[in-house]
């Protein structure tokens, strides 16, 4: 019986000793699959150079996972070598330990990716690289100097995914990538047994996120669409759930009491995710223009609880859910396009309920691990 292969993964977005709070997503994906072995290099960027180190484990008790803090500047200054350095600590790392892999794969494309490019080259071993929308777009985007490295970089990589579907027409605006070379992979969603309900609220809506983020996640641009709305739909509130900072949870506060909408619209406060799983769906719809996400898992979740979603165009989960009918795309730059939006989702919300009723397996097989595995495993194997 032969062994599996070994890929070596670089992640920023990975829990680990120097930022266990870090979404897990990509350790998720790379912890979850029999047929491949790993070996995680979790980054963390420190402000200052003696704030490095290099801590065996992801403190979760995961030996095959060693925590790496290195020094970088903001905004992507000096990135390119910052990178490299990462990569001269990886490639030590790696000979220390008499490490063998047969694949080097960074998972965010013009950040760890750069990284993991060098060590491709230094060790001969194929580079597989993940694409992030918002993150890469921003190197990509104000960084030109950079174009050209990362375009040898999609060249040399024997495969492309993409976290964020929407991205991938615009990375091919930028650079000639193989179409046979890129690959989707959306996050994961953990395994369920309770279906959605057929009950529901009809006039109760949600929205989740990080309230130290408000702003980036159209918390205050939903606001005053509800103010929109209010008289149109009088009975219609909103629950926010989400933590963040006491001086956050006051802006949110004024802000909702300068429109008037204490009646209309609640802090929750944070919920255990099992416990908001199972609440989901009591509501009418998920509203979330965010400005910036990658994937959105929140999105996927409130689908599979039956609930339909206002969800932002170009961003976040866009472009893995165009087969799927409750939904409402908008412009999270637009407060008439969020209310108009959210008015489509309150009007249409049976309709919604029912299709998502109909198909939730077709949904939950869409997001499901076990194709994806499957792909990457196979992948591995012939490289």
């Amino acid at each position: 019986m032969t062994e599996n292969r070994c890929v070596l993964h670089l992640a920023m977005d990975y829990p680990n000793r120097n930022r266990p709070n870090n979404t897990p997503a990509v350790r998720n994906f790379v912890t979850k699959n029999p047929g491949v072995d790993y070996f995680v290099v979790a980054l963390r960027r420190v402000a200052w150079p003696w704030q490095c180190n290099t801590l065996q484990g992801d403190g979760e008790g995961d030996e095959k996972v060693v925590s790496m803090a290195f020094w970088g500047l903001p905004f992507g200054i000096g990135l390119v070598v910052s990178m490299w350095i990462v990569a001269l600590r990886t490639r030590a790392l790696i000979r220390q330990r008499e490490l063998q892999f047969d694949a080097v794969h960074g998972h965010k494309f013009a950040f760890e990716g750069i990284a993991a490019w060098w060590l491709s080259r230094w060790f001969k071993k194929p580079l597989i690289l993940s694409v992030r929308g918002n993150s890469d777009h921003k190197i990509i985007r104000y960084k030109p100097f950079a174009r050209p490295l990362l375009g040898r970089m999609l060249q040399h990589a024997k495969a492309i995914y993409y976290v964020s579907a929407w991205y991938r027409p615009i990375l091919n605006q930028y650079f000639e990538v193989s179409q046979e070379k890129q690959k989707l992979l959306p996050n994961f969603v953990k395994q369920r047994q309770q279906a959605p309900a057929s009950d529901f609220d009809p006039f109760r809506l949600v929205t989740i996120l990080d309230l130290n983020q408000y702003r980036d996640k159209g918390l205050d641009k939903l606001l005053h669409a509800l103010k929109l709305l209010e008289g149109r739909y009088p009975k219609m509130t909103l629950d926010v759930v989400g933590k963040g900072s006491d001086s956050k949870i006051k802006e949110i506060n004024t802000l909702i009491a300068e429109l008037n909408l204490e009646a209309k619209v609640r802090l929750t406060g944070p919920i255990p995710n099992q416990e908001l799983i199972e609440q989901l769906s009591q509501y009418a719809g998920l509203v979330l223009p965010t400005q910036h996400d990658a994937f959105g898992m929140v999105y996927v979740e409130a689908l599979l609880s039956g609930v339909a979603v206002v969800y932002s165009k170009g961003t976040g989960i866009d472009g893995f859910i165009d087969d799927i009918k409750a939904k409402v795309g908008i412009d999270p730059q637009s407060i008439t396009d969020i209310a108009a939006g959210t008015a489509q989702l309150l009007d249409r919300q049976q309709e919604f309920r029912h299709w998502l009723l109909r198909y939730h397996y077709q949904i939950k097989a869409q997001f499901s691990a076990e194709p994806y595995l499957s792909g990457y495993k196979q992948l591995i194997q012939q490289v």
